[in-house]
């Protein structure tokens, strides 16, 4: 990949395919990046707990059985009622990160393990050399600053549910699309637009492939305000947001309409 310049005096921005050598610097900052970094969703979550729908209603209880430990026939339900309020905070804060903890493991494990990445992006070494490049539209990319692996992104290409049975993992990516996946940087490196030159190879290499692929497509949490903001001034429109019960969010799905070939 070609050498980006970098917004910073400190050093160099160089995208270029991934390596097995990446796995476990990828892996540090993809955990980082759920739930560990300032910033991140599973961090964001955790501040947001306090005012979900259903914290409102622990409140409430918890008030309503506070007001009845001053009534004696009612003293040992309102004790009740503030045990379980409390108790339903405690259980919520405590397992909300492993939530989190545990998407990043299953990725780790079944989409981001090496053997299964380098397959399923279709990444081919370079003969005699330790580079690999991708072998046809799926793409996947990091970023390093002077050696070190500070980001990274997928694009997968095709609709994987028609994909013969060796694949590891189902999508719903539309036909002539493309999809943006596991996009992440090291909260060290944040700020200095390895997140949006990241994005802007990935559309560099689609608009490459126009006569094969209409759109990008990507999903996001309303936990990432900051991905979603550059999402948006890069020219990605919301398709639509649907919750996601269990962890009390919503997933934002955008779109990003390729160049028509003049």
């Amino acid at each position: 990949m070609s050498q980006v310049p970098k917004n910073e005096a400190s050093g160099s921005l160089h995208i270029r395919s991934y390596r097995p050598s990446d796995q476990v610097a990828l892996a540090k900052i993809f955990r980082e990046g759920i739930y560990g970094a300032s910033g991140s969703p599973g961090m964001n979550a955790l501040r947001n707990q306090w005012t979900w729908k259903t914290s409102l209603f622990a409140y409430t209880l918890g008030a309503l059985g506070a007001a009845l430990l001053f009534n004696r026939p009612m003293k040992l339900a309102g004790f009740c009622l503030i045990v379980s309020s409390f108790t339903w905070m405690v259980y919520h804060r405590i397992t909300l990160p492993w939530s989190f903890q545990g998407y990043a493991n299953e990725a780790l494990e079944k989409d981001l393990k090496n053997d299964i990445l380098l397959r399923h992006y279709r990444l081919k070494p370079v003969p005699n050399s330790q580079d690999y490049r991708p072998a046809g539209l799926p793409l996947f990319l990091v970023a390093t600053v002077e050696g070190e692996l500070v980001g990274f992104v997928g694009f997968d290409v095709g609709d994987r549910t028609q994909l013969d049975e060796s694949e590891d993992y189902p999508s719903s990516v539309e036909p002539r699309s493309g999809e943006i996946r596991h996009m992440s940087v090291s909260g060290r490196f944040r700020r200095r637009g390895i997140a949006r030159a990241l994005v802007e190879a990935v559309i560099e290499h689609a608009e490459s492939h126009r006569d094969e692929l209409d759109y990008i497509l990507l999903s996001t949490t309303e936990y990432q305000p900051a991905a979603i903001k550059l999402y948006e001034r890069m020219g990605f429109t919301l398709d639509k947001a649907v919750p996601f019960g269990s962890l009390q969010l919503e997933v934002y799905f955008f779109r990003y309409m390729l160049e028509t070939n003049s």
